[in-house]
């Protein structure tokens, strides 16, 4: 390539972060703007975009060629517009394993083992071992991943190390490790059945909407778990807590909802037997160190013409 490539960054970065892009190559022109006043100055002429592209901005950038953005989940960006264009989109897959999958097992042994109903004794001083009969452990039981993707396959590892047996669906069925069967997508009342922890990883597209109903949750065992680490929309939130209420299934723990800031009008801060956490399964302290570490790498790749890493397949929706 035998000119610069004008790259605007409008995430906020650290200094140490902007100095590893811009050492990356010589044939990298690097705008950094993270006001979006500034930004806006430099839409019509970025070729690469560090930051999120809503449709407004992207209508405005007509030389763009590559967003890499800072989330797994892309739906929010893929309106036809960008759908329609040449445009590459990577997300950040394979930066939230870890953290969501220690989030996941904090809350099944959490609500297994009656943690959290032992800390609300603490505040009153109270020493009881009544709710022993009450907890269970995890090894035996039966993990359900709906999303056999990087979340989902560190999950199961994780689940087996455990001693759970693992189930999950993907949508091109195929052996994965440490998953003890693989299940297409139409087969998930197959392992709502067959489930005691059911977890939501996968990414919001149409045929995920309102995936978890009231037929779902009816399907699931009376002591199951809910866990939905996924996209808010992909859970009828009012058949499941109905599902609570009436016993249906055990507990829900929800790291994301379809309105984030959940309003303190929200009824399921109040609903039975929910845990929710302010969809932190992902974001992590150096979380801008790794995704600056992704983008170099993409860059690289950009450079060289080679395929990118964590590109967004456009027909599939992640």
């Amino acid at each position: 390539m035998d000119h610069l490539h004008k790259l605007l960054i409008t995430y906020a970065l650290s200094p140490a972060q902007l100095r590893r892009i811009t050492g990356t190559s010589p044939m990298i022109d690097v705008t950094y703007a993270p006001a979006a006043e500034e930004a806006r100055k430099h839409f019509a002429s970025a070729e690469i975009l560090f930051g999120d592209i809503p449709r407004d901005q992207f209508l405005r950038m007509p030389q763009l060629r590559w967003v890499q953005i800072s989330t797994v989940g892309a739906d929010r960006f893929l309106y036809p517009e960008l759908l329609h264009s040449d445009v590459t989109l990577c997300c950040s897959r394979g930066m939230h394993k870890f953290q969501m999958t220690e989030l996941l097992f904090g809350l099944m042994i959490g609500i297994s083992r009656k943690l959290f109903a032992y800390h609300d004794l603490q505040k009153e001083s109270e020493w009881t071992t009544a709710l022993i009969k009450e907890s269970d452990v995890i090894a035996g039981k039966t993990l359900g991943i709906v999303g056999l993707g990087s979340i989902g396959g560190t999950m199961a590892k994780v689940g087996k190390s455990f001693g759970m047996k693992v189930i999950g669906t993907k949508r091109t069925p195929r052996p994965v490790e440490f998953v003890d069967e693989v299940l297409a997508p139409s087969q998930l009342e197959q392992l709502l059945k067959n489930s005691d922890h059911v977890v939501n990883v996968t990414p919001l597209t149409p045929e995920t909407t309102r995936m978890f109903g009231e037929k779902e949750f009816t399907a699931m065992k009376a002591n199951a778990v809910f866990y939905n680490f996924g996209r808010g929309a992909s859970v009828n939130a009012e058949a499941l807590m109905k599902a609570l209420e009436r016993g249906t299934i055990k507990a829900a723990a929800l790291d994301t909802f379809e309105e984030e800031p959940l309003p303190k009008n929200n009824p399921l801060w109040n609903a039975k037997n929910i845990i929710i956490t302010p969809h932190v399964g992902g974001p992590i302290p150096h979380y801008y160190h790794l995704l600056t570490e992704l983008f170099i790498d993409n860059l690289k790749r950009f450079l060289d013409g080679t395929p990118f890493m964590t590109a967004v397949d456009k027909a599939k929706g992640y």
